[in-house]
């Protein structure tokens, strides 16, 4: 579902929630004097994970292990990308970038880029897929659009953010979450309780489901009944709305069971049901008692 609000620019991938991206752009005040601005960094180097910018130390480097350096597009990406370097004993499954981007008038814009894959979440210590965003022990390039995963996603690298006249200031890791459910980080951008909503969606309806069909309903009657019951979800919110995202999402995995079930039969809706749902809820939960 892609939507374009103003100035904001949203891509999610909704079905099977296999991958989630947004990236929001606002405009703020400049209030630093005009000239040469070069972009400063904010990470989260505490918990194991930092940031490497295009000239430092170490960029070229990982830059060159993730086969990206000499790729076409890389040269137009790299002054709005970072290294994000994973050397915590976790894989990384969620994570938020804020960027601040000044253009010619000197207005400084904000923008967020934002990555989620809630299948990386251990179910009770067991991982469950090798999909994760950054696994422990990597690094993954990271620019105003979004993840770089493959040479392929450089390949007609374009962005507006990146024009002449435009300049990153500063980026800042703004959330990250592991796959043990640990979130760090200060969530500036807000993005926590929609992650909560995308997990609690799934794991609340194929509990539901699983219940019903411990008490002797058949999948069918139990879709059925979900369906009935089923208050009409929105088909259009904005991104970082956790009710109106829980609802969406709720709809759609009910949706996609009842279409595997009439489809391909009890037995394909049951493995869907199987794959999707936790043994043990995953956590989501800080740390410690500080935001960082």
């Amino acid at each position: 579902m892609i939507r374009s609000i103003v100035s904001q620019q949203v891509a999610l991938g909704w079905i099977g929630m296999v991958l989630f991206l947004c990236a929001i752009s606002l405009g703020t005040q400049q209030t630093a004097a005009n000239g040469p601005i070069f972009m400063t960094k904010s990470d989260l180097a505490q918990h194991g994970l930092s940031l490497l910018l295009p000239g430092e130390a170490g960029y070229a480097e990982e830059l060159n292990k993730l086969g990206l350096n000499d790729k076409p597009g890389m040269d137009l990406a790299k002054p709005g990308s970072v290294i994000l370097k994973n050397a915590s004993p976790h894989s990384i499954i969620t994570f938020g970038v804020r960027w601040k981007i000044k253009d010619s008038t000197g207005f400084v814009w904000t923008r967020d880029v934002m990555h989620l894959e809630p299948r990386g979440l251990l179910d009770g210590g067991r991982r469950r897929t090798e999909q994760v965003s950054i696994p422990a022990g990597s690094s993954r390039l990271i620019t105003v659009e979004g993840l770089i995963q493959s040479p392929a996603g450089l390949k007609d690298f374009s962005s507006s953010f990146l024009a002449p006249g435009f300049s990153p200031v500063s980026v800042q890791l703004d959330l990250a979450i592991f796959d043990d459910g640990e979130v760090v980080g200060p969530d500036e951008i807000g993005m926590l309780p929609t992650v909560k909503a995308t997990i609690n969606a799934k794991q609340d309806l194929m509990e539901e489901v699983s219940s019903r069909l411990a008490q002797g309903q058949s999948l069918r009657e139990a879709l059925a009944s979900l369906q009935s019951e089923a208050k009409p979800a929105p088909k259009t919110h904005a991104p970082l709305d956790p009710d109106a995202t829980y609802a969406a999402l709720r709809q759609q995995y009910l949706d996609e069971l009842a279409t595997t079930e009439r489809n391909f039969g009890e037995q394909a809706a049951m493995r869907s049901l199987q794959n999707h749902k936790y043994e043990v809820r995953p956590d989501i939960h800080r740390g410690g008692n500080t935001p960082n």
